[in-house]
């Protein structure tokens, strides 16, 4: 069912291109543009995307992606994800705006996994207490970050890895990890492929919260 729906909605665009195009164009060079377009959708969805996600950044960020990682792992209809780049295990964006204040005004969209084993409860309890933008599976030793750069995932993977190894106390999570997090802390297995770590420092350390509710999280 899925899978037709998706043929459908593709056919549905190729219409409206047809229908916008014809105004411009000779009939036959628009059917041939409208067909097109068509199978270029069926063969990979990522235009598709364009054109039907709501917020720009994460658009502008899977472009980025795109031109220095290549073609993603997998597409749906409101994520994409990339296997192994900068040295995460999975990386995948949404088409989404996760507003939240700590440490300063920012919105998150993009999200790292790594496998991060001896994790036990107590470390979640100090990870929890510093931010809400990691989450810890601990059925499979992973952990994954949100933010919006790739930079900044890993130091907060690597701010898990310094909980875990017995470096960060509930006293002082939330201080160091907001200190991290503005100067770019992170650790030696991170090589930084889109050079971010400069460019985002302190307060260009984020995008502002454009509208809505804020998370002090």
């Amino acid at each position: 069912m899925k899978g037709f729906l998706h043929i459908v909605t593709q056919i549905i665009i190729g219409i409206l291109i047809f229908n916008e195009l014809r105004k411009r164009m000779d009939e036959k060079l628009a059917i041939a543009i409208s067909i097109g377009c068509i199978l270029l959708f069926y063969v990979h969805p990522i235009p598709l995307l364009y054109l039907t996600w709501k917020h720009s950044l994460p658009k502008e960020t899977i472009t980025k992606y795109i031109l220095n990682f290549g073609l993603p792992y997998d597409v749906g209809k409101d994520s994409v994800i990339w296997k192994n780049i900068g040295g995460f295990d999975t990386t995948w964006v949404l088409d989404e705006q996760i507003k939240h204040t700590h440490p300063i005004d920012h919105i998150d969209f993009v999200y790292s996994t790594l496998k991060i084993p001896g994790i036990k409860p107590e470390h979640v309890c100090i990870i929890s207490q510093a931010t809400g933008s990691i989450f810890i599976d601990m059925l499979k030793q992973e952990a994954t970050a949100r933010c919006h750069y790739l930079v900044k995932n890993a130091v907060s993977l690597g701010f898990v890895q310094d909980v875990v190894a017995g470096k960060i106390t509930m006293e002082n999570s939330r201080e160091e990890y907001g200190r991290r997090i503005l100067s770019n802390v992170y650790l030696d297995w991170f090589k930084d492929p889109l050079n971010e770590a400069q460019e985002t420092l302190g307060e260009g350390a984020h995008h502002l919260v454009i509208t809505g509710t804020e998370h002090a999280h």
